[in-house]
C-alpha cells in the first residue's frame, strides 16, 4: 500500500480532496481553516494555483517531511478499498488501493492555508 508519488502543479481554487472512490460526502468547506472533513472526503486547502505550483507527496520519504508540521491525523472510511486524489472540480490525479476499508491519514504542511507543500502518510 506504500503508493509513493510526487506531483507538482498549480492547484485551482487552492483545493484538493482525498476522498473514498465511491464517496460523494463533501465536507461543507468554509473558508476558515487548512482541512475540512467527513468520514471518508478530507478537502485540503493549498496555494492557489494564481500563487504558482504546489508540490502534493503521498507517502513520501522522511526528507519530505522536513521543515513541515503535522496538520491533522485521523481514520478515513474507505469501504471501495481505493482512494482518488483530485482537484475542483473533480480532476483526479492520483489513485491508490487499500489493503483495508480504512486508511489512517496523516496531513503535514507549512502551517498556514496557503501551504505550497503537501505531504500525505496513508497507512
Amino acid at each position: 500500500m506504500n503508493q509513493a508519488a510526487t506531483y507538482q502543479f498549480p492547484v485551482p481554487n487552492a483545493l484538493f480532496y482525498v476522498r473514498d472512490s465511491e464517496s460523494l460526502d463533501d465536507p461543507f468547506v468554509d473558508g476558515k481553516g487548512s482541512f475540512w472533513r467527513t468520514d471518508g472526503v478530507i478537502a485540503i486547502a493549498c496555494q492557489g494555483d494564481v500563487n504558482g505550483p504546489t508540490m502534493i507527496v503521498v507517502n513520501g520519504d522522511a526528507e519530505s517531511y522536513a521543515g513541515l508540521s503535522l496538520l491533522t491525523a485521523f481514520d478515513l472510511a474507505a469501504p471501495s478499498r481505493c482512494l482518488t486524489f483530485e482537484t475542483v472540480p473533480d480532476d483526479v490525479f492520483h489513485e491508490m488501493t487499500l489493503d483495508a476499508t480504512v486508511a489512517h491519514v496523516e496531513v503535514w504542511t507549512e502551517g498556514n492555508p496557503n501551504t505550497a507543500r503537501v505531504v500525505l502518510k496513508i497507512g
